[in-house]
């Protein structure tokens, strides 16, 4: 079990109205004792659909660590800023350094030698064949 005061990595994604909105994001970030590690610029998109009545919006990220209970707390008063129009917040997947297993060589397929087709057999030589089959 962690510590209450253990700290964890997040991503946070925003889309905002403005281009001054990412500072504002950073703001309540430190205001809420998270530590940003990585900040991406925000870049202008269009949206696929009308966001609170905007066709287009300057999206980014941030990577931030903080005390998981204080990530309440940072959405809850994302929410309430108009300058943002949608965030996510997601713990990161975490990268495993771990050698990977030698993969198994593909067996190699050799062809099945066919043999000719002969001339058909007549009822006599097929007698025969049986015959030296059974004697044997």
């Amino acid at each position: 079990m962690t510590e209450p005061d253990s700290k964890k990595e997040y991503e946070l994604s925003y889309l905002a109205k403005t281009e001054e909105a990412p500072k504002d994001i950073a703001d309540v970030l430190k205001s809420n004792g998270a530590e940003i590690s990585n900040d991406s610029p925000a870049i202008k998109i269009n949206l696929a659909y009308k966001i609170k009545k905007e066709l287009s919006a300057y999206f980014g990220y941030m990577h931030f660590v903080a005390a998981p209970g204080s990530v309440k707390s940072i959405q809850d008063t994302l929410k309430m800023r108009p300058d943002v129009l949608r965030t996510l917040i997601i713990t990161p997947p975490f990268l495993k350094n771990k050698p990977r297993m030698a993969t198994p060589r593909p067996r190699i397929l050799r062809p099945i030698p066919v043999e000719k087709p002969t001339a058909p057999l007549s009822n006599e030589a097929l007698e025969k064949k049986i015959e030296e089959i059974l004697n044997k």
